[in-house]
């Protein structure tokens, strides 16, 4: 959530009784910091590492559910033919 959201400020920029808006002139004339460079290249090699994890953790999901599916098969094809014990 956004500071300004947080403290209240961000609230000046709307213009409106019921439904609030937030207007071009008004998008105009609001300043939105933005971290230094370095930071925002930290932040963005923390996400690439995010990134690359999840990528490995869905293709070991996919991996298990495959041999789960495979077990499955072969127990069904034991217990159909009075292999198991």
């Amino acid at each position: 959530m956004d500071r300004a959201d947080r403290n209240g400020s961000l609230k000046s920029h709307f213009t409106g009784a019921g439904i609030l808006h937030f207007t071009g002139d008004a998008l105009k004339k609001y300043k939105i910091l933005v971290p230094p460079q370095a930071e925002l290249m930290q932040i963005l090699n923390k996400l690439d590492a995010l990134h690359s994890e999840c990528r490995k953790l869905a293709e070991l999901y996919e991996t298990k559910l495959t041999a789960l599916a495979e077990l499955k098969q072969s127990l069904l094809q034991k217990a159909f033919a009075s292999e198991l014990t």
